[in-house]
């Protein structure tokens, strides 16, 4: 069983179980385990895709790097070179830790 025990910093993790990618993060002094290996990084651009750049299609509830940060689209969207953090109603911004 792979872990994550206790890291000092937001860990950013996906695995895939019975073909379904499953993502999420450990917050500091937290535990995820999993039956099923898993990649885990502090820095999300080392686990995930980058946000794609303007006037590509994002499908809800695809997940992206931004940065450092993880983020998730929650409304199907052309993207626009906005920030996401200044489309609240496209998508979450999971921040990463210094």
């Amino acid at each position: 069983m792979k872990k994550i025990n206790k890291p000092n910093k937001r860990t950013f993790w996906k695995t895939v179980i019975d073909g379904k990618t499953i993502i999420g993060f450990t917050d500091k002094n937290q535990i995820t385990e999993c039956k099923s290996n898993f990649e885990y990084n502090k820095d999300a651009s080392k686990l995930f895709d980058r946000l794609p750049n303007k006037g590509n299609e994002l499908k809800k509830d695809e997940y992206y790097s931004f940065g450092k940060d993880l983020v998730q689209v929650i409304k199907k969207h052309e993207r626009t070179n906005k920030h996401p953090k200044f489309e609240t109603d496209k998508f979450i911004i999971f921040e990463h830790e210094d």
